[in-house]
């Protein structure tokens, strides 16, 4: 019997057959951290699905017996938190197949330990850290000293260690883009240890990489685009057939139509659809989809408020623009429209907002929200004067009735 759960309830990490294609990238990763020396950087857009990616390539190397580390730094917020990941992620990784090894890397670091039995009954030692008294220049080399010692393991064996670092920009925001010079000076030392370096901030990345910069010419580049459209709307059309519902054609192609091409907004999207037609005892269809969207939308409306409360009025007023508009947004019509007090002020609101992540440029003038659902956030909760069209629905959800959205967005209106 078909399972009647929702095939798209995974929200994080995409595993199994919740992750699809990716053969071509996978391949290149595998390659890059099984031949040592070898330093890749994998860029991509947020919520691209450059996570899922690195994790299922992670998972493809530890079922082949191959020694590899993993290191999100998504949630890093200090450098005490890089050193520690770095530190806990090895010792895990080492301490199921080379345990003396993460023995010895503790050792080398000074860090006491303690035993922590895995769900297999392994014992894997694990560093009992107190790194956040230090400061950061001892931190640093904290961190060259703990890929140091991965090489010197890792040489030892006579293995290639792969070590992946997930949202690596954060090192350059936590220490300084000086770092990667030391790091650099390290790793172009290493013979047993290869590296990925992912990363979703262009800004970042972009200066870590320019001439002078210390990761010029250094990282072999591959990037993490869409799935290809055909490809992703028939797997998502497949896995709704999975859970016992034959979604309608043209079904999967309306989802990224309206999310965008972004594999999290796609599924998060899914996920609403499938409810939807679960509670509604009908097929999911195309026509479902704007309602989808507004569940979304209503799902994280706590967090669209906070973000819109932190923009200042000229920047609130060019994401109406953006949101209703999409180009032409520093003409007299738009700024009449909109508020804005003159071009010089609509460009300055422009960039501050493509500083901030939340826009887009696409180019020859026209701009796009980063998050399809702040947009739709934007057009349903924050238009003034009916400067803009509703969303394409007007009832938020099943789980948000039509009068409560109403209550909701007249709420927000008062608190403007």
């Amino acid at each position: 019997m078909p399972s009647p759960d929702n095939p798209f309830a995974a929200r994080g990490i995409a595993t199994g057959a919740g992750f699809t294609d990716r053969a071509d990238e996978r391949r290149a990763l595998r390659r890059a951290l099984t031949a040592a020396p070898g330093t890749v950087l994998l860029a991509g857009e947020r919520r691209i699905g450059k996570s899922s990616l690195l994790a299922q390539v992670a998972a493809d190397l530890e079922r082949d017996r191959h020694p590899v580390l993993l290191v999100d730094l998504w949630t890093a917020a200090t450098p005490a938190d890089v050193v520690t990941r770095l530190v806990e992620g090895a010792t895990r990784a080492l301490g199921r197949r080379w345990k003396d090894s993460a023995l010895q890397l503790l050792a080398h670091l000074k860090l006491t330990f303690t035993l922590d039995r895995q769900p297999d009954g392994t014992l894997v030692p694990k560093p009992e850290l107190a790194l956040q008294a230090r400061a950061t220049p001892a931190l640093a080399r904290d961190l060259v000293a703990a890929l140091d010692a991965l090489e010197a393991l890792a040489a030892a064996k006579g293995e290639v260690l792969g070590v992946i670092v997930d949202e690596f920009q954060h090192i350059a925001t936590l220490f300084g883009d000086d770092i990667f010079r030391q790091l650099r000076a390290a790793i172009q030392r290493h013979r047993h240890v290869s590296y990925v370096f992912a990363g979703s901030d262009h800004a970042v990345i972009d200066r870590l990489l320019a001439r002078d910069a210390a990761l010029f010419k250094m990282l072999q580049q591959l990037t993490v685009g869409p799935l290809p459209a055909e490809h992703h709307a028939t797997w998502l059309e497949e896995r709704f057939r999975t859970a016992g519902m034959a979604a309608a054609p043209g079904s999967g192609r309306a989802l990224i139509e309206a999310a965008g091409p972004r594999t999290w907004d796609v599924r998060e999207t899914a996920f609403w659809l499938f409810e939807h037609a679960r509670s509604a005892k009908r097929a999911p269809g195309p026509d479902g989809v704007p309602d989808a969207m507004l569940a979304v939308v209503a799902a994280q409306q706590p967090a669209l408020e906070r973000v819109w409360r932190t923009m200042s009025p000229p920047m609130q007023r060019m994401l109406r623009a953006v949101a209703a508009e999409g180009r032409g947004l520093t003409t007299h019509a738009v700024l009449a429209r909109y508020g804005l007090a003159s071009s010089s002020h609509a460009s300055k609101a422009l960039k501050a907002l493509a500083d901030a992540g939340v826009i887009v440029r696409l180019g020859e003038g026209a701009y796009a929200f980063d998050d399809p659902f702040f947009r739709v956030w934007v057009l349903g909760y924050a238009m003034e004067g009916g400067a803009a069209p509703a969303p394409p629905a007007r009832r938020a959800s099943a789980s948000v009735p039509p009068a409560r959205a109403s209550k909701r967005r007249k709420r927000a209106k008062k608190k403007r």
